[in-house]
């Protein structure tokens, strides 16, 4: 909904996200699914920093998503040859990109659950 209400007014695109690719874990922890923030190091492409058991399919998606960054640092736009096309958050669209263990655009939820979110936001006390 942030995105949408800045899209409507903004100079510069804005690209939004969901991030569902849950991190490997040491041994014997259980593990803590796609938590926020667990994509940072997929983001930046440093798994090496981290010591944890990453996989092939870790590295591939670090790559990926490295790319559509550097693509986002560079140009200002993440989209780039042989990437699945992030589309800018737009008012009249209720879609984000999913990253992690797929990369392409998703529905952001079906139009009783917006109405609801944005009916509940709505009825908040402003700061």
């Amino acid at each position: 909904m942030w995105a949408a209400k800045w899209a409507k007014t903004a100079t510069s695109p804005v690209f939004t996200y969901y991030w569902d690719h849950a991190p490997p874990t040491q041994a014997g922890q259980t593990s803590r699914g796609a938590y926020h923030g667990s994509e940072i190091n997929y983001i930046f492409d440093n798994l090496y920093a981290t010591d944890l058991p990453w996989t092939d399919t870790d590295r591939t998606i670090a790559d990926t998503l490295s790319d559509y960054v550097v693509n986002f640092v560079t140009d200002g736009d993440p989209n780039g040859h042989g990437l699945a096309h992030w589309a800018a958050a737009h008012p009249r669209s209720a879609t984000t990109m999913e990253l992690g263990d797929t990369f392409g655009s998703i529905a952001l939820a079906d139009a009783a659950k917006a109405d609801f979110h944005q009916r509940f936001f709505a009825s908040q006390k402003a700061w």
